[in-house]
């Protein structure tokens, strides 16, 4: 920061150019842009460096938009933490924290390793936490208020440095930096649920139950529920249900549970 145009911002009308002093030899800097604003959409920013000579020319060093955040300053690692450091930074652009709204990060074999990652109060903050791998997913935890508002980044080990970025988004959020299913030797598995029949036996089943089929990936694997067909003994869904990566060898499972009357 320079104390003197500590902040730098556009008071009133479209444009405007200030100008910071920093020393020539700056390795080490952040640039970060937010603050107490709901029209961060509306702006925009450039910081351009002089370039070398007498000629008064400039080339641009960073732009983007708000929130924005980029730092070189090195992140110190917890103590504890024998692993990958990672930061998350997150951002609110009303500047009153993100009001119930959360995150959760999963091992790319859906294990959760963290949650109830959330901004309390403010225009911003940071998590840090300590991670067995630097691929992840990154999905919603809890869904608050006013999630257009909000927005996220994680930095860790990568191609960049021990600060690159690695994902970010919104809210609410499902991403991740995953390797492909195919890659891991696996298939991406759909199913499409048709319909329910009698079973064996013939048994009558109650023209007013309700049914729903329940599809389990590989055994004890997890579990996908259809949607509930109301009153209707003879149930069709042509549902299609997104089961996700799978061994090939693994086994599905379907199970339409006793019919209700609801």
């Amino acid at each position: 920061m320079d104390p003197a145009h500590d902040p730098i911002t556009l008071v009133t009308g479209f444009t405007s150019d200030q100008y910071a002093c920093f020393p020539p030899d700056m390795t080490q800097y952040t640039v970060e842009v937010g603050g107490d604003t709901q029209f961060f959409y509306e702006e925009s920013w450039s910081i351009e460096k002089p370039d070398s000579g007498a000629n008064g020319s400039y080339t641009e060093w960073y732009s983007g938009g708000s929130p924005y955040y980029f730092s070189t300053c090195p992140t110190p690692a917890p103590t504890v933490c024998s692993e990958n450091v990672i930061v998350i930074n997150m951002f609110d652009s009303y500047g009153d924290g993100w009001q119930g709204n959360q995150l959760r990060v999963l091992d790319c074999q859906g294990e959760v390793l963290a949650d109830g990652i959330t901004l309390a109060e403010g225009s911003e903050g940071t998590e840090t936490l300590c991670l067995p791998t630097t691929q992840f997913e990154v999905q919603t935890a809890k869904v608050g208020v006013f999630g257009s508002e909000d927005t996220w980044e994680a930095f860790g080990p990568g191609a960049d440095g021990p600060m690159t970025e690695l994902l970010a988004g919104g809210m609410p959020i499902d991403v991740n930096n995953c390797p492909s299913c195919l890659a891991v030797g696996g298939f991406n598995v759909t199913v499409v649920v048709r319909q329910a029949v009698l079973p064996n036996g013939g048994e009558i089943w109650d023209p007013k139950a309700d049914a729903y089929t329940v599809v389990t990936a590989g055994s004890g694997g997890p579990n996908f529920v259809t949607s509930i067909i109301d009153n209707n003994n003879e149930p069709k869904w042509d549902e299609a249900v997104f089961i996700g990566c799978m061994d090939p060898a693994a086994d599905i499972y379907f199970r339409v549970p006793n019919l209700m009357i609801l």
